[in-house]
């Protein structure tokens, strides 16, 4: 016990007259930042060195900077939202059609050559096109009319349909009018597509690409035309005694009638229609003068499913 107590003496003495140096020192590296106290305690002749370690520091971590990623929009093709109201898209018109032999896809008619009938029931529209592609116009030779005949594709059909709502035949107006016009009467332009229907009056001033459509249906759409020749027919007659010439009308032996049995009008095939097609054909725009039995009559005929005006 008193050897100790004689050691803390002498190290009391020794503290005493020592000097003493107190060095602290710190570091920081960029992701932790660390301190260091060191005290250094020299003698004369015996040093003694003390390290004294403070506690680690408390880490702060730096808040992120990162941004969190941008959602993508479910739609990619939209275009983002600016604040602005968008154009209006042009209406969507599915290209679809009636396929029944009997549906009437496409229909123009007027002008000069509805205009110019000596009798509207004589007329055959300019173009007629059926839901399986069956297609019929006609082209004037001088005075003459002829009737051609063909068939589109159902390729052809949506080609031609796909041009008719490209070119903006459903969003252009319902009329247009000039002074003076291009024809005697409206040309009237149809067509007829599933759950839509559409029909354009032009007597001048349409867009330019309605007369483009109106040229290349006029000729046809592309089909390859043949002429046509009806099977059935219905002849009404007119008793006419002013007029002292006309063509003479087939023996009834191969037609089997004369046109005084005709009445109020028949049903003709055969011989007899083949007579009457080819006589109104060659001036729609004249009375047929046909001589039968020493008698003169007007005579008209009208084909069912071609002619403009029905049959009963």
């Amino acid at each position: 016990m008193k050897l100790k107590l004689h050691w803390l003496t002498v190290l009391g003495i020794l503290l005493s007259t020592c000097r003493s140096t107190l060095e602290i020192s710190v570091e920081r590296t960029p992701d932790l930042a660390l301190t260091q106290a060191a005290i250094v305690v020299t003698a004369p002749t015996t040093a003694a060195v003390v390290t004294l370690t403070p506690p680690p520091p408390t880490l702060t971590l730096p808040q992120s900077t990162v941004e969190p990623p941008t959602a993508v929009p479910s739609n990619p093709t939209a275009a983002p939202a600016t604040g602005q109201p968008s154009a209006t898209a042009s209406p969507v018109v599915a290209v679809q059609w009636d396929t029944n032999p009997n549906a009437l896809i496409i229909r123009h008619t007027g002008g000069l050559s509805i205009a110019g009938a000596y009798n509207p029931n004589y007329y055959i529209p300019d173009v007629q096109l059926w839901g399986d592609g069956r297609i019929i116009w006609v082209k004037t030779e001088g005075l003459a009319r002829r009737v051609f005949e063909g068939k589109l594709t159902a390729e052809q059909m949506k080609s031609l349909l796909q041009r008719i709502v490209d070119a903006g035949f459903f969003e252009w107006q319902d009329y247009y009018d000039a002074l003076g016009g291009n024809s005697i009467t409206p040309r009237l332009l149809l067509v007829n597509l599933t759950g839509r229907s559409k029909e354009i009056s032009e007597h001048g001033a349409a867009p330019p690409a309605f007369y483009e459509l109106q040229d290349f249906i006029k000729n046809g759409a592309g089909a390859v035309g043949r002429e046509f020749v009806p099977t059935r027919g219905y002849l009404t007659v007119t008793p006419f005694p002013g007029a002292t010439n006309g063509e003479l009308w087939p023996d009834a032996a191969v037609v089997g009638f004369t046109l005084d049995r005709v009445g109020e009008g028949r049903y003709i095939e055969g011989e007899a229609l083949a007579f009457v097609w080819q006589a109104v054909n060659k001036n729609p725009a004249a009375p047929v003068y046909v001589k039968s039995n020493r008698q003169i009559y007007v005579i008209m005929a009208q084909i069912p499913g071609v002619s403009f005006y029905e049959p009963p």
